[in-house]
Formats: structure tokens, C-alpha cells, sequence
């Protein structure tokens, strides 16, 4: 389709163009009633788009759908949800306004009359006027009419455009603007507006990556990590914050990415690299006057929460007595939250004949402390189970905080997941053995001595859940 120039200008072309038109008139004056029709553009190659463009009155422009078979441009304009207003003279068969605009009150500064506000009561001026248009490549190019609204009949797929045209000539007078009109209704590609940063945090705690990205519709995500080179799709990880619960050092130097898709699109995120780093062993010498005593109100037992239960990897569990005496004084130390426990009273402590140590950090918005009992831990070297005395890892108690603050976190509400180095997790809460709060534990491969009593001690591998975090709510 090659553009055809408007063929009419001044007052002179206006008569012409009556007598062009002006047989359709009766018929054009008729209401006609709108079938299906909907915002934005219509889809293949059925029913006809119609673009409004206010141009120089001001506003966004407009496109809508008719999704039926118009006989002329004025049943494909009303038919797509549109408003047209004829003029007093010759009805419909010149388009006045559209959608009320311009307005009986509105200023259209013509180069013959600055002051000009259109009426409607006979044709309007070339100088302010609505142009009309057709495209048959959906509005990636337009052509000017050589027919009037109501001689002109849209084909299926065809797009109809009526844009205003102010103090412009046949040469310059504005096309409809396709791309501004389709904006709201165009997909955009994600874009990530927050990337992942690098972390670093201690040997048992949480490492927490957050991404933002936008686009239209908005995007959803997957989270991938970098396994020998490949990047690979970490299970369930699919919002905006990747949390690593409990990470150990087979993780550490681990990279992340986050991906965000829409059906615009697709997008990676930049590379952030975690970093765990070991808990340093205590190095405060306990002393034979103490300096703190906590006294436990409760009887303690393997599951109470007020208890001290010391579960070492190759040992018996250790019951605690109903007194708990701190021998020094940690290096990190917060508050204790009363009933105070080997769990939550930073130091050293001696429960039941055995040495326990305790330190306590800020954490986020709450405090957590770490556990360590003196035990004999058992490792395979070899070929061979080797026993050793020290101080291991116990678990870790988050101190009580607000139950909202863990919404994101499956430490704190029941869950059962997968973390990012495939490891199975479960948590529950408000049971009888948690109390106010939660309890996570971690499908693990644990030395222990599966010897019957009376038999000589027998190491061997065995796969269980091992109890590894207290989360407690205010």
C-alpha cells in the first residue's frame, strides 16, 4: 500500500470531498451498536485495530479492538469501544470529535484563528481536524484515506488510525504513533535492577542472596550454581532471596546466579561467590571462680527445651542437672534470655561432669549462639574409625524474636526442603518438644557406636535425622 496525500485542502477540497461522501450520509446516521471489542491490538488476522492519536490536543494515544466485520469506518471506530461525533450539517459523515475530544470548550490555536474552539456545526477546519489512516502491516506504516469514514469498509486485519491533525499540510500531517499507542500492551524483558553480592559468613549459619529484576509481565526466577563449570539449577530455589541454611565448609567458594524469565525474556544475573569461614575454637581458660549462675526452673530431660542435651557424634547424650554455672566469661557475649541454658548463657559451663561452650552474636534482628560440647568425635581415616577429644559443634540457638521476622526463612515455619548443596532439611514448630518456636534437623551420614550393651564399642555409618537449630519466637 503507497501513501496516497490527503486530496483535499482549504475550503475549496472540503466541497469535494462532500460530494464524495455525502450519498452514504442517511446511512452513516443510523446508531450503530457495538459488538465484542477490547483494549489493544486484535490478534492474527481477524477484526480490525483501531488507533486513536490526540496528537497536539494532548494524551496518551489509544488502541482497541473490533472483533467483528464493519461495513464502513464508522462502525469499525464505534465497534471498537470509540465515541464519534458527527457535525450538524452532514452527520457522521465527518468526524468531529472523538471520544469528546477536542471538547466545545477546548482551545485549537489554528494559524487562521488562535483562539479557535470547534463547534461541530459544519466541516471542521484543514488547519484542526482528525486525520484518517490505514496500514495493512499493523501500523509499522501508515497511508492517509482517499475515502471519507463513512465509504471506506476495513478489511479483516486491516488497521484503522484516526490521528489530529494541527497546522500541518498534506506532506506533514502526523501519522498515528503505533509504538507510543502499544506501549502499555508491549512485554518487556526482564532487567535486574538489584544484583547478588558476595557474602561471607561463619561455618553454621545462613547465607542469604537477593535479586530484584523488572519487566512486563513481571518475572519470575531460578537460582543456579556453578558445578565444575556448568551451571546448574538448584532445586526449589525459585524467589527472589536464595537462602543457604547451615553452611558448612563443602560449600565454601560456592558461586550463585540468579535467571529472571518472562515472555519477554530472559535474563542472568551477575555472579556472587559465597565464602564460609571457620568458627574459631574457644580460647577463654575457664577459671576456678565463676563468674555467672543460671538456675534452670525445669527438670531437665532429652527433649525438654529448657534442658542441656549434648548429642556428640560418636558419644551417649550427656543429661544435664537443674543447675547450669557459667565459669567465665565468653568474648562475644549478648544478654541471655531467662530460663537461662548451656544454649542460650554465653561461656564456659560444666553440666553433668561435661564441658560445654557457649558464645552469642548479633544476628539480623535477633541474637544466635552457638554450642559446643567437649566430646569424642569419631572420623574414617584410612579405612579406619579414629577417635579424638575436643570441642564440637552442638547445635545453634536463634534467641527469641518476632515470629514475622522468619516469614522468608523455612528455619522458621514448617517446612521440608532441599539446600543448594542437595542436603534434605526439616523443621517443625509449636510442638510439644519446641515449644514457642522451631526446631530444624538435617538428613545426615553420623559415625555412631551401634554396639548392643555389654558388647565392645563398634563404629559404623549410619544415616539419620540430627537435631541442628533452635529458632525461638517472643
Amino acid at each position: 500500500m503507497t501513501r496516497i496525500k490527503r486530496w483535499l485542502a482549504g475550503a475549496a477540497s472540503a466541497a469535494l470531498l462532500l460530494s464524495l461522501v455525502a450519498p452514504a450520509t442517511a446511512q452513516a446516521d443510523d446508531a450503530v451498536k457495538a459488538p465484542t471489542n477490547h483494549a489493544g491490538p486484535c490478534v492474527g488476522d481477524t477484526g480490525v485495530t483501531m488507533v486513536i492519536d490526540y496528537q497536539k490536543l494532548g494524551g496518551q494515544p489509544e488502541v482497541r479492538c473490533f472483533t467483528g466485520d464493519p461495513a464502513d469506518g464508522i462502525e469499525a471506530l464505534e465497534g471498537a469501544g470509540f465515541s464519534m461525533d458527527g457535525v450538524d450539517r452532514w452527520g457522521k459523515a465527518f468526524v468531529c470529535r472523538i471520544n469528546g475530544r477536542p471538547t466545545a470548550d477546548e482551545i485549537i490555536p489554528i494559524k487562521e484563528d488562535p483562539t479557535y474552539k470547534e463547534k461541530c456545526i459544519d466541516t471542521p477546519p484543514a488547519n484542526g481536524y482528525w486525520s484518517y489512516w490505514h496500514s495493512d502491516d499493523q501500523g509499522k506504516s501508515w497511508d492517509y484515506s482517499n475515502l471519507g469514514i463513512s465509504s471506506y469498509e476495513p478489511e479483516q486485519g486491516e488497521w484503522e488510525g484516526w490521528s489530529f491533525s494541527m497546522n500541518a499540510t498534506a506532506s506533514t500531517n502526523p501519522e498515528p504513533r503505533t509504538e507510543l499507542a502499544l506501549a502499555p500492551y508491549r512485554n518487556i524483558a526482564p532487567s535486574f535492577t538489584k544484583q547478588p553480592v558476595s557474602v561471607t559468613v561463619a561455618t553454621g549459619a545462613t547465607a542469604v542472596f537477593t535479586v530484584a529484576a523488572s519487566g512486563k509481565p513481571a518475572p519470575g526466577f531460578t537460582w543456579q550454581k556453578d558445578v565444575n563449570g556448568t551451571w546448574t539449577t538448584i532445586p526449589g530455589a525459585t524467589a527472589a532471596t536464595l537462602a543457604l541454611p547451615n553452611v558448612g565448609k563443602d560449600v565454601d567458594g560456592l558461586k550463585v546466579r540468579a535467571v529472571a524469565t518472562n515472555e519477554a525474556g530472559t535474563s542472568t544475573s551477575k555472579v556472587a561467590a559465597l565464602t564460609v569461614t571457620p568458627v574459631a575454637a574457644p580460647t577463654v581458660t575457664p577459671t576456678s571462680t565463676p563468674t555467672a549462675t543460671v538456675t534452670a526452673t525445669a527438670t531437665p530431660t532429652t527433649t525438654a527445651t529448657a534442658t542441656a542435651t549434648a548429642t556428640a557424634t560418636a558419644t551417649a547424650t550427656a543429661t544435664a542437672t537443674a543447675t547450669v554455672t557459667a565459669t567465665a566469661k565468653p568474648s562475644t557475649s549478648v544478654t541471655p534470655t531467662y530460663p537461662g541454658t548451656v544454649y542460650n548463657t554465653p561461656g564456659y559451663h560444666k553440666v553433668n561432669g561435661r564441658e560445654w561452650f557457649t558464645s552469642c552474636e548479633k544476628y539480623s534482628q535477633t541474637n544466635r549462639c552457638r554450642t559446643s560440647i567437649k566430646a569424642t568425635e569419631v572420623t574414617q581415616k584410612n579405612g579406619k574409625f579414629v577417635a579424638t577429644t575436643d570441642y564440637v559443634f552442638n547445635n545453634l540457638t536463634y534467641l527469641p524474636s518476632k515470629k514475622a521476622l522468619w516469614a522468608g526463612n523455612p528455619l522458621g515455619h514448617d517446612a521440608n526442603w532441599t539446600s543448594a548443596e542437595g542436603r534434605q532439611w526439616k523443621t517443625e514448630c509449636n510442638t510439644p518438644v519446641t515449644g514457642n518456636g522451631c526446631r530444624s534437623y538435617i538428613w545426615a551420614k553420623v559415625i555412631e557406636n551401634v554396639a548392643k550393651p555389654g558388647q565392645p564399642i563398634r563404629y559404623a555409618w549410619v544415616n539419620k535425622w540430627e537435631f541442628n537449630n533452635i529458632v525461638q519466637y517472643s
